[in-house]
């Protein structure tokens, strides 16, 4: 690759990671829309910008549409960053939840080099549409279920990340104040 292609190629990858709403940004507090069957050729393409934008992250494995600026309920996961294998979720919904939670140290690609103690449910069962805008029941466990319950918070307007982010903000402003986690 020569030096112009290389440097072409690095411009772009820079201008797809700042499409990333960061920190309080109010679109990330907006509650996202769901696509509607006449909006399928509109979120391929924006799943497909997705899938750009979270290639372009070390470690980032999922983003929702809300986070690059698109207020619709759209979540791409890529749950290992070493590969390029995404999966698209239109519309998720949780419709159950397992016994039990764990509660792990979290980040988002939204409050960058941040992280902090979230509790998820292990377990969670989820329907989507899937890029062929066929519905989808599926099971996640674990790691992913943890994934999938955070970009579909961001589709409701929530980031538990930044919720905690801003109460440290706040917390280490004002003298005296003890702060204590939820």
């Amino acid at each position: 690759m020569s030096k112009y292609n290389k440097s072409k190629k690095e411009s772009l990858q820079s201008t797809l990671r700042r499409m990333i709403r960061k920190f309080d940004d109010p679109i990330l507090k907006m509650v996202c829309s769901p696509v509607e069957l006449n909006q399928k050729d509109e979120a391929l393409r924006i799943s497909d910008l997705m899938k750009k934008v979270l290639n372009t992250t070390e470690l980032g494995v999922g983003l929702a549409a809300v986070q690059i600026g698109y207020p619709l309920c759209i979540c791409v996961l890529r749950i290992d960053p070493n590969k390029f294998k995404f999966q698209v979720l239109i519309n998720p919904t949780i419709v159950s939840y397992g016994e039990g939670k764990i509660t792990t140290m979290e980040g988002c690609l939204s409050y960058p080099k941040f992280f902090c103690p979230v509790e998820r449910w292990l377990d969670i069962k989820v329907s989507y549409l899937n890029e062929d805008f066929a519905k989808v029941e599926e099971d996640f466990h674990g790691f992913e279920a943890r994934v999938v319950q955070h970009e579909v918070q961001h589709c409701q307007g929530m980031c538990l990340v930044g919720d905690y982010y801003r109460q440290t903000l706040k917390a280490s402003s004002e003298p005296n104040n003890v702060f204590t986690p939820y």
